[in-house]
């Protein structure tokens, strides 16, 4: 349903954890590390958007439709609205601080897959398949709270 953002949202956040768990050489890939020297093809800039693609859609239909209110949202600092300059263009609709809570939101998203992924959260989060399902989902309602969804 086009109206559930939070909804949109998770579905979207779980498909990027889905995937990164069938491919995770691929996902090293595109969210790794940087290798010194190493200069990515331009091929591999559309597939690594896609996400954050879909994520700030979601944010700027809500905007639009009046269900993210940003009439409520605080003024950003200066400086934090001018490093936002090279993406504001982009995303068109969006007030800044929503897109830099939406930035912070991708970045826990792809820090939660990554961890999980690369093995930082054994030993911090169960094993057990279900408990880390549960504790993703619990993140990623966190991260749809930030930005107001």
């Amino acid at each position: 349903v086009r109206d559930d953002l939070r909804g949109r949202w998770e579905a979207t956040c779980r498909a990027m954890r889905a995937w990164a768990q069938a491919n995770p050489h691929e996902h090293a890939l595109i969210f790794g590390s940087p290798v010194p020297g190493y200069a990515a093809p331009q091929t591999t800039i559309g597939p690594a958007s896609r996400v954050p693609t879909v994520l700030i859609g979601i944010l700027v239909d809500g905007v639009r439709r009046g269900l993210i209110a940003p009439d409520d949202l605080a003024e950003l600092p200066e400086p934090v609205q001018r490093s936002l300059d090279p993406i504001r263009d982009q995303v068109a609709g969006l007030p800044d601080e929503l897109l830099a809570r939406g930035l912070t939101a991708w970045t826990m998203l792809v820090g939660a897959v990554s961890f999980e992924l690369f093995g930082h959260t054994h030993n911090v989060v169960d094993d057990d398949p279900t408990l880390r399902a549960a504790f993703f989902d619990d993140q990623m309602r966190r991260a749809a709270d930030l930005v107001g969804l």
